[in-house]
């Protein structure tokens, strides 16, 4: 699968993304839900003309190769 989000975000959306687990204070080890903000999915659907919800769905499958690449192939669609 080709990475077409992935490198027109950011330096800090880029790490959200890759992030597994929260790490602030008490909730370090808990599971780090990722939601991309509206801005980011907006400028996403203008720059590769696709609507809000196909870069949704662009984004999270994105997320979710990339945590298996990182992280192994034990990562499903339901810890995303």
């Amino acid at each position: 699968m080709e990475l077409l989000c992935f490198p027109l975000m950011g330096t800090k959306s880029q790490r959200c993304m890759t992030r597994r687990f929260k790490r602030n204070g008490r909730t370090f080890g808990k599971v780090y839900h990722y939601v991309p903000q509206r801005r980011l999915v907006l400028r996403l659907a203008e720059q590769l003309s696709l609507s809000e919800s196909q870069v949704y769905q662009q984004v999270f499958s994105e997320r979710l190769q990339i945590l298996q690449d990182l992280y192994g192939l034990e990562i499903t669609k339901a810890d995303i």
